[in-house]
């Protein structure tokens, strides 16, 4: 039986846990869940137990138990619900690009309707730029 702790304290290793669910009978394995950017201990884990009368027996007596500060909470896991819907996760998405447009077109705040005319505005404002730039160093 797949059992769930949550309420764990972040300091808790997956030895201790182990050996906390091995008083009530054979423990298969013993996960504690680690946040994969701070690689801290996310407060919960899932312990597996072959024997169901075992895992039913520890799960009332660990059920609210106090650890230091902290109580835990002690259940039978259930499996993930399966919503149907595909996590995209952006991939997806075509470059990034804002509405279909390219992406100069969003760097420089351009949304016009035909891609040739925003180009040419684009030359446009680099062509400014460098006239002033020229202007500026030629009163020096």
């Amino acid at each position: 039986m797949d059992i769930y702790v949550g309420g764990l304290p972040f300091k808790m290793t997956e030895k201790e846990l182990r050996s906390m669910f091995e008083n009530y009978g054979e423990v298969e394995s013993a996960k504690i869940i680690i946040d994969k950017i701070t690689r801290q201990n996310k407060g919960f884990g899932f312990v597996t137990m072959p024997n169901n009368t075992e895992a039913s027996l520890a799960i009332k007596s660990l059920n609210n138990f106090k650890i230091g500060e902290r109580t835990i909470s002690v259940t039978k896991s259930e499996p993930k619900a399966k919503s149907g819907k595909k996590r995209s996760f952006g991939k997806g998405f075509k470059g990034g690009n804002y509405a279909g447009k390219s992406s100069s077109d969003t760097k420089f705040g351009l949304r016009s309707e035909s891609k040739s005319e925003s180009k040419s505005n684009i030359r446009v404002d680099r062509n400014k730029t460098a006239n002033y730039r020229n202007d500026r160093n030629n009163k020096k």
